[in-house]
């Protein structure tokens, strides 16, 4: 064999080498790459998912925080009696303290509805407006759930600046279920 030949052998035998190589080493491992930069691509977007989750489920408990805050914050508990007695007492001494002469303070109606009770109470009085307003305001912020059922605000006096108010109220409570006994001092 001449020495062209041999080398033109040597040389086929290389590139068949290096295809060989290739098509067995290199093209696997590039595909094995490209596979392994879509899962990676993947579980990235995975990962900022759970991110995205992690900051919704904390922002979900922010505002759940804040509603329960507020919840306790701007209501009352339904007590376990109507102790309208020490509605009337309470609401007595703010008329006295306002100055509403001649108030009328009258039981009403009882109602129930599931398992809650409304023990029902009307105020009748005289006085400047102002100071029925502010009236309303210490009903409203009595330690007891009070609803103010009705107002009605008449006769209005465009001297003395009085008005004559009627105001419905009920004294809510929650009632004693089977095998439970309501507890009065709440």
């Amino acid at each position: 064999m001449t020495p062209l030949m041999s080398r033109i052998q040597y040389g086929g035998i290389l590139v068949a080498a290096a295809l060989a190589s290739y098509l067995t080493l290199v093209r696997p491992a590039y595909q094995q790459r490209g596979r392994i930069i879509a899962e990676v691509s993947a579980l990235s977007q995975r990962v900022a998912q759970a991110d995205e989750d992690y900051a919704a489920r904390d922002r979900a408990r922010h505002r759940l925080t804040a509603i329960e805050t507020r919840l306790r914050e701007e209501t009352r508990a339904i007590p376990d009696s109507g102790d309208v007695a020490g509605v009337i007492s309470g609401i007595s001494a703010d008329i006295r303290e306002l100055n509403l002469g001649g108030a009328k303070l009258n039981r009403g109606k009882e109602s129930a509805q599931g398992a809650t009770a409304t023990s029902g109470l009307l105020i009748e009085t005289t006085g400047p407006f102002d100071v029925v307003v502010e009236l309303l305001r210490r009903i409203e912020s009595l330690p007891r759930l009070v609803r103010i059922s009705s107002l009605t605000a008449t006769g209005v006096n465009r001297a003395t600046g009085d008005v004559r108010a009627t105001i419905g109220l009920d004294a809510c409570y929650r009632i004693a279920s089977a095998g439970e006994t309501a507890n009065p001092a709440k």
